[in-house]
Formats: C-alpha cells, structure tokens, sequence
C-alpha cells in the first residue's frame, strides 16, 4: 500500500500533501465547526483522532492511520500522506477535510466556519434534502454498536414507563425533533422522538438515534422554539456520543488495571526471576498510565448522569442544530426559565444549586446568551 501511494506522490513530484484553505490557527475552536460539531485546535493543529470522529461514515473510510502518518483517499480514489506532528496532531487537517469533499463556508454575520459535505444536486429539490427511504436509514443505523446500545435502553425506559397516548403530542415531537435533526452530523440515521407518560418534567437521550420527552416537560406549554431548543440539546447529547463515553471508560480502566496488575507482579518477582526488557517496556509506561488510571477510577466513583461539561457542549451544540433547522435561538434559554420555574415550584430552590451532576440553570443560561453574543460580535 505504501509502495502504491509512494509512486504516486513520485510521479506528482510530491514529497507530502499540503493543503490549506487558510483557517487562521488563532481562530476560536467554538467558532470553526465539521458538519456543526467543532474543531478542538491547538496552535492551529488537530489531534488525529479527534479529526477522524469529525468525518461522517462515508469519509471516515477514507482515511487510515500509517504510523506517524495519516492517509487520505480523494474523491479520485488518489492516496495522499499528511504527516502528524509528535504529539500525533494534524496541522494540514484542512486540506484533507477539502481532499475529502467538504466545502468551506463562513457565516459573514458570525464569523464562524463551517466544513461540510455538499450534496449532489440530484439530491436537493426545491431547496431541501430529499429523504431517504425509513428502511435505508434503519439498515445504516443498525450496523452501529452505538446505536443498537442507545435503543436497548430507549426500550427499557418505554417498557418500564410508558408512552403517552395522546398522538397528537407524540406526533408533534417527532415532526419537530426530526427537523432538527437533519441539521445535525448523524441526520443519515433513523431517529426516534417520542413521548412518555410521566409528570416529572425532563427530556433524555439514551444514545444516538433515541430522544424522549415526558409529558410533564410537553406541561410546561413550551412552544415549538422552545420544544426546538430541548430537542436539538438532547440531540446533541447522541451526536457527541455522551452516553457512550462512561462505557468506554469503564472498558479503559479494566485495560489500566490490568497494566498495573502486570507491573506490579514484574516487580514482585526476584530479580534472577525478572524480564528485564518486559520490566523497563512497563516502566517507560508507568508514569502516564498510572496518572490515567487514577482520573479514570475518580471519574467511575462520581459519574452519575451527564457531566457539567457534556450537558454544556449540548446547550451549545444543541442550539447550533435548532438555529440551522429555523428555531429561535433563545428557544432553549426560555425552555429552561419555564423549567426552573417548575423545579423550584416542586422540589424548593436546593433543586437548583446544581448538585445533581448538571450545571446549575443560571449558569446554562449564562453559556447561550454568551454564544449568542459571540456571533453577534
């Protein structure tokens, strides 16, 4: 494979790709966006990692890792080399997202960048996106091992609590929620919005593909903006894979546990007993994984539901996919006013002091004024 790419960079007269559509590296990292998620740069540069969880499934099999280097397949079906820095980011990961078909746009009014696929003309007609059959969509979504995972507990909670039987709710949060969702990177799975039957106001994602809302939040008589605002935040919720990453981490902390393990046995063995290369291999390691492995273990001890960070990224992502889908963007800020008026109304203002793992709603409402505000400016 590298032999294949190597001759074709020859024949280009091409040591590496380098390409650039000029993002300043000085720009905000809320502001510069991959199909509305955003770009967490450094110094202009990108983890690869993180750069590959911004493409869509189409794209992402377009790109593999080749040691220290990143390799990239055009449009042509053409292998390009972008070499990653020592600390494993990616400063041309501009370029690769255009090699990819991604199209830069900038929001003259706002300032904030956006990369995203352009679709075929065959696919638009009058002015929007024409859908997918429901079967297509379901096929796509039942070959991730996310999805199928968000939809277990989706189940559970139905089964255990019910769905409402007004239809006429149930079919407004499904017609408002789909909206959204064709503004969000996952809009190519089947999602499902429904209702259920409690009086608890609250809205949860179990995952991508899955939203429920109660119909003691639907009480509240929150408008089709405001309905918005709350969709596109638990959206975001399975956009950015929250419900995942305890799993993931409880998997990462078997892994360290089990280094530990090793290290610790290699040391206490004699020394005519010991394998001086496995030993000074776990050593070299110790350090950072044993650092790792303390924030996972205080991370398992705590977690109880979404972290303020993870809730935060959703009220801002949240807003992005609504404002793109025509909702108001001060939707969710007045959704969340008529929610802290409920909350303190049944449960006393200690419901508000921000101890059950949420951000307290002050400081929420603090966060969208706030990037309201940055794209104003």
């Amino acid at each position: 494979m590298l032999s294949r790419i190597t001759n074709i960079l020859v024949t280009a007269g091409l040591a590496l790709v380098l390409l650039s559509v000029s993002v300043p590296a000085s720009a905000d990292r809320q502001n510069v966006f991959v199909r509305n998620q955003p770009v967490e740069l450094e110094q202009g540069s990108v983890s690869v990692i993180h750069f590959i969880r911004l493409l869509d499934e189409p794209e992402r099999e377009k790109v593999r890792l080749e040691g220290r280097s990143l390799l990239v397949t055009d449009q042509e079906g053409v292998d390009h080399v972008f070499l990653l820095n020592d600390e494993r980011k990616l400063s041309e990961w501009d370029g690769a997202l255009t090699l990819l078909g991604y199209v830069r746009r900038v929001n003259e009014e706002t300032g904030v960048v956006d990369f995203s696929v352009t679709p075929e003309e065959s696919e638009i007609h009058a002015g929007r996106p024409v859908l997918e059959p429901e079967s297509v969509r379901l096929e796509r979504s039942l070959r991730r091992p996310g999805y199928l995972k968000a939809q277990a507990g989706y189940r559970k909670i139905v089964e255990k609590i019910g769905l409402s039987s007004d239809e006429e709710l149930r079919q407004r949060v499904d017609r408002l929620g789909q909206r959204v969702v064709m503004h969000s990177p996952l809009s190519g799975l089947k999602w499902n919005f429904d209702v259920i039957e409690t009086d608890v106001p609250n809205a949860l994602c179990t995952g991508e593909g899955h939203v429920l809302v109660t119909k003691g939040l639907l009480d509240l008589n929150l408008t089709d903006d405001e309905l918005g605002g709350v969709l596109g935040h638990e959206v975001a919720h399975g956009v950015r894979r929250h419900a995942e990453i305890y799993e993931e981490r409880f998997r990462e902390f078997l892994a360290l546990r089990k280094f530990r393990m090793e290290l610790n046995y290699e040391l206490s063995k004699d020394s005519a007993d010991q394998d001086p290369q496995k030993l000074r291999q776990l050593q070299s390691q110790a350090g950072e994984k044993i650092k790792r492995y303390a924030f996972i273990l205080d991370y398992l001890k705590n977690k109880q539901d979404y972290d303020q960070d993870e809730e935060e990224e959703a009220d801002v992502l949240g807003m992005q996919y609504a404002v793109a889908a025509g909702f108001d963007p001060n939707g969710e800020a007045r959704a969340l006013t008529k929610l802290k008026n409920k909350s303190v109304q049944l449960f006393g203002q200690s419901y508000d002091d921000g101890s059950r793992t949420h951000p307290p709603l002050e400081r929420r409402l603090q966060i969208l004024e706030m990037v309201q505000k940055r794209w104003r400016d």
